[in-house]
């Protein structure tokens, strides 16, 4: 026994050291919030430039294509420390011996044994499948320069944090102690950690997690979002062109509920965007009437409007993944029912999102010779920090933070009333109660920024090859075809940012792009 507690502590140490020399603290939000699927000024550009802000159109003109594109996300390290801080992080439980590091989580919060101790490795991975409807009209019979675009995003997203865990003693089964879960001894419900972020199972006076679970790959599909552009083009020669645009995009997504701690996104969040748009080109080489070189300029301005979503959130005073504590329920009298929850069930709550800005730019070469088109160019996207106010609200005098305080007295099996306020995921102080009365908890101990995405920045480079079939006054249609690609890169931080947690996800895209123009 005494050497298997040697070599358990020794294992811990290793553990911790490396986890530390990663990341001194684990911290982070609740919620991943990249770039929607739909906005991608780059995919929107590229290919078509030819057939849309035409000069000297005599007519009014159209111009339709399908988009479909594949897309997956890259470093998922970069993903974990927006989340943790790190890519894993330590469980360790009471009865450890020698527990007292900082950055191991309490295992007893999760339903795994006292003597529970094991790593939680993360690599998260996002995939999406994308269709695009786009269609452009220029009204130029009536008021040359003026047109309107329509675009149909459809998506399937699929998230997986990859939630793998190496557990440094398998054989650890100890139960919990009489009156610490229950009046009872009674076993722990799992025996993992993957299996306990399924929050399938009750133990004890314990209920089940309702939300931030993590099980498995994750995926949903929907109409990331019905946009809408109107613009006029100033300027609109055979050499250059220049115009804005007023946009609007329906929130057509979905809407985030919190079930899951990295949950999928169709879209925006349900948000509604407004803004405007500028868009231009200038000639800027040309050959034998066959050969072109542009440069194009576009840039989208947009707002997104205050909408409701449910978002988890931790508490002000407890810090990284207090969501997850357990609490202790209370009748009117200030008396324990003999009922204990994980606190991310009562404080999954209704919230406003919004955005003050984002922009999404663009600056592309386009070469093209008789019928082929190629285009190279890079895409900045920024969006500004998320504004959350918390709606909904924690009943008053109701809840206080369990901690590692008992349910009843281990003698009598009575229930007991006692709190710890000052608890952590860490739980590394010492094991102090409130004392007979208990300390309850309100919304406004919550951390609204716990469920905020930062700043986010990143950087993208693009390409697409397409050929078109020239009409000719017989058949005034001209279809074409091309494929693309694109690779994106986080643009905040560097390798020793201080705030490693402004990131966001990095990811490579390929796509073809097809469709008419008459």
């Amino acid at each position: 026994m005494i050497r298997k507690s040697i070599k358990l502590i020794a294992n811990i140490l290793l553990c911790s050291a490396t986890i530390s020399t990663a990341s001194e603290q684990l911290r982070g939000i609740s919620i991943f919030s990249p770039r929607a699927q739909n906005v991608n000024a780059a995919r929107d550009i590229a290919g078509w430039h030819p057939y849309i802000h035409r000069y000297e159109a005599l007519d009014n003109y159209t111009a339709f294509s399908i988009t479909p594109s594949y897309n997956q996300s890259l470093r998922p390290e970069k993903i974990s420390l927006a989340l943790f801080n790190n890519d894993t992080y330590m469980l360790t439980g009471s009865q450890v011996p020698d527990r007292a590091e900082t950055n191991q989580l309490l295992a007893d919060y999760f339903g795994l044994s006292p003597e529970y101790a094991g790593n939680a490795f993360f690599k998260p991975l996002i995939r999406n499948l994308f269709l695009e409807v786009a269609w452009y009209i220029g009204f130029d019979r009536w008021v040359p320069g003026l047109y309107t675009q329509f675009r149909v995003p459809g998506v399937w997203t699929q998230w997986d944090l990859k939630l793998s865990e190496q557990q440094l003693d398998p054989d650890a089964n100890a139960p919990y102690p009489k009156g610490y879960m229950a009046p009872t001894v009674i076993p722990a419900p799992y025996h993992s950690y993957t299996e306990a972020m399924t929050g399938t199972r009750s133990f004890g006076e314990v209920e089940p997690l309702n939300y931030g679970k993590i099980a498995g790959a994750q995926s949903k599909s929907g109409i990331a979002a019905l946009e809408w552009i109107f613009g006029y083009d100033f300027i609109n020669r055979e050499t250059a062109h220049f115009g804005m645009n007023l946009r609007v995009a329906a929130p057509t997504g979905s809407r985030t509920q919190g079930k899951y701690f990295f949950e999928p996104r169709v879209g925006n969040g349900k948000l509604w965007e407004v803004g405007i748009g500028f868009t231009s080109h200038v000639r800027v080489w040309e050959k034998d009437a066959e050969q072109e070189l542009g440069f194009f300029v576009d840039v989208n301005l947009t707002h997104l409007c205050k909408g409701t979503q449910h978002r988890s959130f931790d508490f002000c005073a407890n810090g990284f993944y207090s969501r997850y504590i357990l609490l202790k329920e209370f009748d009117s009298e200030g008396e324990f029912i003999e009922k204990i929850l994980p606190a991310i069930n009562v404080t999954t709550l209704k919230c406003s999102v919004s955005n003050d800005i984002q922009v999404d730019a663009v600056l592309m070469f386009g070469y093209t010779y008789n019928d082929f088109i190629f285009d190279i160019g890079y895409n900045g996207w920024i969006r500004s920090r998320e504004k959350v106010s918390i709606k909904g609200h924690i009943p008053e005098n109701r809840y206080g933070l369990k901690g590692v305080q008992y349910a009843a007295s281990p003698i009598t099996g009575l229930p007991l009333n006692t709190t710890e306020s000052s608890a952590t995921i860490f739980e590394t102080q010492p094991i102090v109660s409130d004392g007979l009365l208990p300390v309850f908890i309100s919304t406004q101990d919550l951390n609204p920024k716990s469920a905020a995405s930062p700043l986010l920045l990143t950087h993208k480079f693009f390409t697409h090859f397409a050929h078109t079939f020239l009409n000719t006054p017989e058949y005034p249609i001209s279809p074409f075809i091309g494929i693309g690609a694109e690779i994106e890169f986080e643009g905040i931080n560097s390798r020793n940012a201080v705030q490693p947690d402004r990131t966001t996800m990095g990811q490579a895209s390929v796509w073809l792009k097809g469709g008419i123009s008459y």
